[in-house]
């Protein structure tokens, strides 16, 4: 494949025993047409060496499972730039479906990788810095790999070995990966991986659908990290993990747990990486997480959890465990009635600013809990109490009342109470919260009786 400006292949299968692009070239695959690795071959089936290399069409790459010490797989590339990949089917790896090893302006648009046993997708910078990266609308399907039961291999991994040199500009966008997991740790959707330091630098994670995968999304080590509107489903431990990251957002993301799911949304680091600092957490749904809703780990500061929706059937809603000066505000966090964690845990925190948020549905186990003395609360709101109830007739300037059991409630809260129907003129309704409970009175201010007809009062607990 040198000196060729542009090489096709109909429809039909060609076996062949390895190709290497030494100049620029654009070979295109046509509808039908496979290129197919000779099972006795011992060689990658397209090994690209020079710059500005394309390859095209809606055709077959097909590596035939071949396994061999030459690392047999798809396409390879390394230390060019301006490499382009649309349409193509990639399937039947033993090792990579799509490797890269330090390449910059890397295209890949509207790819099928099927059965690639190792990283389906794995772009690597190892000895120098490498920047410009699009992986968008490719569907990675490893949902049939047979070869990766001792591993931890995943469908696009963008993997840095070396922190000296930078990975930066990127963005993956679009994408569905259907991924499977095993005790290892197997199966993450899309990763951005340093092995020390941080690397990373202005990486866009947007809009892709992760499926069945051991963590759906874990990426950091870097600065200027987005992770926004992605959605993740069934994953095993971690839905979106946001690791050693700085002035970096996790933002409109939806994830629904299974069974096993333990996390939905993780902000952390480790005592050998940097913190992560002023890492924005909002608008996100999340469902279905067995320990955490949203756990921001040790070595999170400055953290902003805010406007998110979780739903815990057990554990915590908002977990915030030994870091510090992070902020939760404006979370509705609902404990779905049956949940034995808290809707928020700040065990080991210091210094929490925690305003304006809704918590419900505690009733197996706290609202708020483990909060440090220098952290501060105002306007959480507890809406867990509703009772129906007959007032009958009051009075002139006398009241009535009743007990409503707003679990989590402490003498000194603010207890709002409301009426399900509107109260007539001269008369009103007040509470005042006591342990577990609040006493709810309505008193008639008029000049004659009034008569209350059945209705329900509902409380909400305020923590000022």
């Amino acid at each position: 494949m040198s000196n060729c400006a542009n090489l096709f292949q109909p429809t039909g299968t060609c076996i062949v025993r390895g190709l290497t692009a030494t100049a620029a070239t654009r070979l295109v695959l046509e509808n039908g047409a496979i290129l197919r690795l000779n099972p006795a071959a011992n060689a990658k089936l397209l090994t690209i060496s020079a710059n500005g290399v394309q390859i095209n069409g809606t055709g077959t790459l097909d590596c035939n499972d071949v396994i061999g010490s030459g690392s047999p797989e798809p396409i390879f590339a390394q230390g060019i730039s301006g490499l382009t990949i649309r349409d193509l089917t990639i399937e039947n790896s033993a090792n990579y479906g799509i490797h890269t090893v330090d390449c910059s302006q890397v295209i890949i648009n509207n790819a099928t990788l099927f059965n690639c046993a190792l990283y389906s997708i794995a772009l690597y910078t190892t000895a120098q810095s490498t920047q410009d990266y699009e992986i968008t609308n490719c569907r990675v399907d490893r949902s049939n790999v047979a070869y990766d039961s001792t591993g931890a291999y995943h469908s696009i991994a963008i993997l840095n070995t070396n922190s000296a040199f930078t990975t930066s500009h990127g963005l993956i966008e679009g994408n569905l990966c259907i991924g499977k997991y095993n005790a290892s740790g197997d199966g993450i959707g899309i990763t951005l991986f340093c092995t020390s330091g941080q690397a990373f630098l202005d990486w866009d994670i947007n809009g892709n659908s992760i499926e069945n995968g051991y963590f759906g999304i874990s990426v950091g080590q870097g600065y200027a990290i987005s992770v926004v509107g992605n959605s993740v489903y069934n994953h095993k431990a971690y839905g979106i993990e946001i690791v050693s990251a700085q002035a970096s957002s996790c933002t409109g993301n939806s994830i629904l747990g299974g069974s096993v799911s333990t996390h939905g949304i993780v902000v952390d680091s480790t005592g050998s990486l940097a913190p992560s600092v002023a890492v924005a957490v909002a608008a996100n749904s999340v469902e279905g997480c067995t320990t955490a809703g949203i756990y921001l780990a040790a070595y999170a500061y400055r953290c902003a959890v805010t406007g998110n929706t979780i739903e815990q059937t057990s554990g915590s809603g908002l977990l915030m465990n030994s870091g510090g000066t992070n902020v939760a505000s404006g979370n509705i966090i609902d404990g779905a009635g049956s949940a034995t964690g808290s809707g928020i845990d700040g065990t080991s925190s210091l210094s929490l600013r925690i305003t304006g948020n809704i918590l419900s549905g505690w009733s197996a186990g706290t609202p708020m809990t483990n909060i440090d003395s220098t952290s501060s609360f105002l306007n959480n709101g507890y809406p867990v109490g509703s009772v129906a109830w007959t007032p009958g007739s009051i009075g002139s300037g006398l009241s009535v009342g009743t007990v409503v059991t707003t679990t989590g409630s402490e003498p000194g809260d603010i207890s709002v109470p409301t009426w399900s129907t509107t109260l007539p003129a001269g008369v009103s309704i007040n509470a005042s919260a006591n342990t577990n409970n609040s006493q709810v009175n309505i008193v008639n201010s008029t000049n004659g009786n009034v008569t209350i007809a059945a209705g329900t009062a509902h409380v909400a607990i305020w923590r000022p």
